[in-house]
């Protein structure tokens, strides 16, 4: 939040946008927002009465009313002009859905990290809302940011695996309503520099990736590639992270740290013991499945801890996001797609 208000401190910038722009399609309300303005006011010995860093402008937004002072960067022989790589890095980053703040995946990042590697398939493998596209997306931004790799990101799921191809080329190459869809024109786009391409949202089409992988890894050497599915590809040499749930069972553990921290965006759970055990009760009922500990965590707008814990007798009914017709809206959604993909 500071950083982009120091970006703009030029104009007030509007909640709308502040939403936007730092949390995307994820859904925070405007007294999550609220929060972390608090917490960077108290962390800059700022307060909502003073405003002497940050002002709140009713009905508009936030702006940054300290003084901000422009430092031209120089560059020294200990530290090298970076300007133009990391330029080249912010431009990836453009092509690259927003990674949200993860919680109890340290292990699972180091060995997606430890995996990777130049022609090599990846697969991240887990139940539908377990958390794989996350988890894929944090490892994406942090291969963009590094010099002189190239990275991709493809969401498969509204594609057949005739349509693999075709959508991997719409993603490298923005020219490509021109001409045939072919694997030599997606790997000009591509070329030989270390890249790496990430097809998410893979299991209905399985036969189409698994084509691609193959005959992509087969002509560029310097190409990893990374999938999310709810089943294993079945390419040559595929290295496989499975996701299970979070740990749960108190407190202090990611499944029940993920419902307080969802719940306290909506700024609906009170600090008390009572609260706290229901939290850990929930995750484990729910088993630590990150979408479902989230959509749970939504329903406390309208039910008490304890209530909520009660209804979960019926967890598909409960556990209903949003009225968009995504898959991933509704438990009993989530499991659809799975179930209509069976023979």
């Amino acid at each position: 939040v500071m950083a982009y208000l120091v970006e703009h401190a030029d104009r007030v910038v509007p909640k709308e946008e502040l939403l936007d722009e730092l949390w995307g399609d994820r859904f925070v309300s405007e007294s999550a927002l609220s929060t972390a303005v608090k917490h960077a006011r108290r962390v800059l010995g700022d307060s909502g009465t003073e405003q002497r860093v940050i002002r709140t402008v009713h009905g508009r937004g936030f702006r940054l009313v300290a003084e901000v002072e422009r430092i031209a960067h120089q560059p020294t022989e200990d530290m090298p002009d970076r300007t133009e790589p990391m330029l080249r890095s912010a431009g990836g980053l453009r092509r690259i859905p927003r990674a949200p703040r993860l919680i109890g995946r340290d292990d699972d990042l180091e060995r997606l990290r430890s995996l990777l590697a130049p022609s090599v398939v990846v697969s991240v493998v887990g139940p539908g809302g377990v958390g794989k596209t996350s988890l894929a997306l944090t490892i994406a931004h942090e291969l963009a940011m590094l010099d002189d790799h190239d990275v991709w990101f493809c969401d498969l799921v509204a594609q057949t695996d005739e349509g693999v191809a075709a959508e991997v080329l719409s993603v490298v190459d923005n020219t490509a309503g021109t001409g045939g869809v072919t694997v030599d024109r997606i790997v000009e786009r591509i070329g030989d520099g270390t890249a790496t391409l990430f097809l998410d949202n893979c299991e209905h089409v399985l036969a189409g990736v698994r084509s691609l992988a193959n005959a992509l890894l087969d002509r560029l050497a310097q190409l990893s590639i990374v999938t999310t599915s709810r089943e294993v590809l079945g390419a040559l040499d595929e290295r496989v992270v499975r996701l299970a749930g979070l740990q749960g069972g108190d407190p202090d553990s990611p499944a029940v740290q993920l419902f307080i921290q969802r719940s306290g965006e909506q700024g609906v759970l009170e600090d008390s013991a009572e609260s706290r055990q229901a939290a850990v009760l929930v995750a484990d009922r729910l088993e630590g499945l990150p979408l479902a500990i989230e959509l749970a965590a939504s329903r406390l707008a309208s039910a008490s801890p304890s209530e909520l814990l009660g209804a979960l007798d019926d967890q598909l009914a409960l556990l209903r996001g949003g009225t968009g017709l995504d898959r991933h809206s509704t438990m009993e959604q989530t499991i659809a797609w799975s179930y209509d993909l069976l023979a």
